[in-house]
C-alpha cells in the first residue's frame, strides 16, 4: 500500500487513461449500432448443430430445433 501512497499521481493518470479509453469506445461501438453494421447478412451462416435434443438450425429468423 505504501507504493499505492507514493504514487497516488501515476493511479490517477492510469484511471484518467482509462475512462476515456471506455468512453471512446463506448461511442465507437454506438456508432457501428447506429449505422447497421450488425446486419446479419454481412456475416456468414452458421453450419447446424448436433444435440442430443435433435439438430439446431441457425437461421437470420432465430434458432429453430429440427
Amino acid at each position: 500500500m505504501a507504493w499505492l501512497r507514493r504514487n497516488a499521481q501515476a493511479w490517477k493518470a492510469f484511471l484518467l487513461v482509462g475512462g476515456v479509453l471506455l468512453v471512446v469506445a463506448a461511442i465507437a461501438a454506438g456508432a457501428a449500432l447506429a449505422l447497421g453494421v450488425l446486419e446479419p447478412s454481412l456475416f456468414p451462416a452458421l453450419p447446424d448443430a448436433q444435440t442430443p435434443f435433435g439438430i439446431l438450425h441457425f437461421t437470420t429468423g432465430g434458432i429453430t430445433l429440427g
